[in-house]
């Protein structure tokens, strides 16, 4: 005997089956100069609206538009000169992204402007 799925009162597809909500959000980084070492701290907040949901941010950046990274700590080159790391914290239902940009060379050089773009997944789980 086989199973016709579509006979089922349940039915669907992956295609048409979402079970999260998304915010975005967004920190813009403007084109400065940098000393050796240097670095520079940027943050943003965002409303997730739910408590205890299981948490995904998709980030993505401007100078690379073609990667995404998951987790919340990450470190990326943005160019030969600078790298880029972010930090997430959640307190209750706001997300904190952290961003510090730094010059990972001996001298003073400018970096390019550039957007990190995030998308937050809030994944709902079906109770049983």
């Amino acid at each position: 005997m086989t199973l016709d799925i579509t006979q089922t009162q349940f039915s669907t597809t992956i295609d048409t089956f979402k079970n999260y909500s998304s915010t975005t959000g967004s920190i813009a980084v403007t084109a400065q100069s940098y000393t050796a070492g240097q670095y520079r701290a940027f943050s943003t907040t965002i409303a997730l609206g739910e408590t205890g949901a299981t948490t995904q941010v998709i980030q993505n950046y401007t100078t690379d538009s073609s990667k995404y990274y998951l987790g919340t700590f990450n470190q990326v080159s943005i160019d030969a000169n600078f790298s880029a790391q972010t930090r997430m914290t959640i307190s209750g239902s706001t997300l904190t992204v952290d961003l510090y940009v730094s010059n990972q060379t001996g001298g003073t050089v400018s970096v390019t402007a550039f957007t990190l773009s995030l998308e937050v997944r809030r994944f709902l789980t079906p109770f049983l």
